[in-house]
């Protein structure tokens, strides 16, 4: 990793002074939080490049012996404490290295978190519930259903069989759907 370089004054100086292969890894980072927020300006700060929706959305840098991202916040990065166990962390820091990388639908997850976090000014306790969210734009019936089974969140999901959730009235195709497919990009999976 690059450590003691001279202190680059844009994205592209930055990104050209790394590793080949930490240079990937931050080119995947980049592709993700332009995914996750395409209005999103980049440019250096605190020596990092550092993504922006209105104020530090994201950072990352590379250090001597490791990689770091900074979502520039310890309330979102307390949302995925358990996903993160196998990585070296602090309140607002996350470290990996290139050849140990942060999961690709983890690291979209925390980055929506924090774009959220962001546009609402949410505390802890709503960071933690965006974090594990049941899928937007489920049908009233749908959610009156999920709701009267006290299935409010993606961790409540999970203690479910898929087949106790679909035999629950209000549910159909198109919602059934959209739930596995949330559990799936959270890395969970319905109870078997």
């Amino acid at each position: 990793m690059a450590a003691g370089m001279p202190k680059a004054t844009t994205v592209k100086e930055y990104l050209d002074s790394q590793p080949k292969e930490v240079r990937a890894a931050f080119e995947r980072i980049r592709r993700i939080v332009k995914k996750v927020a395409p209005e999103a300006t980049e440019r250096i700060s605190y020596g990092m490049p550092t993504f922006f929706v209105e104020k530090a959305l994201f950072g990352y840098a590379a250090h001597a012996e490791h990689c770091s991202i900074f979502p520039w916040s310890g309330l979102t990065l307390k949302a995925f404490r358990d996903e993160l166990k196998d990585f070296s962390t602090s309140a607002g820091t996350v470290r990996y290295t290139p050849d140990h990388q942060i999961p690709p639908k983890l690291l979209e997850r925390i980055v929506t978190a924090r774009l959220h976090e962001i546009r609402s000014g949410m505390t802890r306790n709503d960071v933690k519930r965006s974090a594990n969210a049941l899928p937007d734009g489920l049908s009233a019936p749908a959610q009156r259903a999920l709701s009267a089974a006290r299935i409010m969140s993606l961790k409540d999901l999970r203690q479910w069989r898929e087949a106790d959730v679909a035999a629950l009235h209000g549910l159909g195709p198109k919602t059934l759907t959209a739930l596995r497919a949330a559990l799936k990009s959270a890395g969970m999976s319905y109870r078997k």
